[in-house]
């Protein structure tokens, strides 16, 4: 099966006013659950996230900086908590239109399925644009990330402390 073959997510709607559950896409109206969720990241994850020592005010500029009009960003919500984010930098290259995908789970929901699943979803949505590569930015010490983006059929590099993994989500 392709990314192009799984539903896309309906949406976007602000999920802190709709009080939605489950994954979901997110709005500049959801941006607090966003910037909360990032703040509960430890420092090692914000590193493993970001690929550099990240303050609470970085965050903040982070989150009101995402292009909401274009960018793909959904979350994955549970009694009201953002525990999983994903934020797919969208932009145009000779080749066609690509994404860069960030993704970060909290500490106590990690190894339930929740970062395979939004990756999942982030690629269906990017498919459904017309996006027709995503890769994925990791420190080469992020062993989850580098099995997840293994699982999901990513064509991986090392180089040094960083990795990429590469996914095609539409034929081209």
């Amino acid at each position: 099966m392709s990314w192009a073959e799984l539903d896309p997510l309906e949406g976007p709607a602000t999920v802190a006013a709709a009080g939605r559950e489950g994954m979901v896409l997110l709005d500049a109206g959801d941006q607090a659950l966003m910037a909360a969720h990032l703040k509960r990241l430890d420092a090692d994850d914000r590193i493993n996230r970001f690929c550099c020592v990240t303050t609470d005010d970085i965050i903040e500029q982070y989150v009101s900086g995402i292009r909401y009009d274009s960018d793909i960003v959904l979350g994955s919500l549970e009694a009201g908590r953002l525990v999983g984010l994903v934020h797919a930098a969208v932009f145009d290259t000779p080749e066609g239109r690509v994404c860069e995908i960030g993704i970060s789970v909290d500490a106590d929901r990690r190894k339930a399925g929740i970062g395979k699943r939004m990756l999942a979803a982030s690629m269906a949505v990017a498919a459904s644009r017309g996006i027709r590569r995503a890769d994925v930015q990791y420190m080469t010490a992020n062993r989850s990330m580098a099995a997840l983006a293994r699982s999901a059929g990513g064509r991986l590099q090392a180089d040094g402390s960083e990795s990429s993994a590469a996914f095609l989500t539409a034929p081209g």
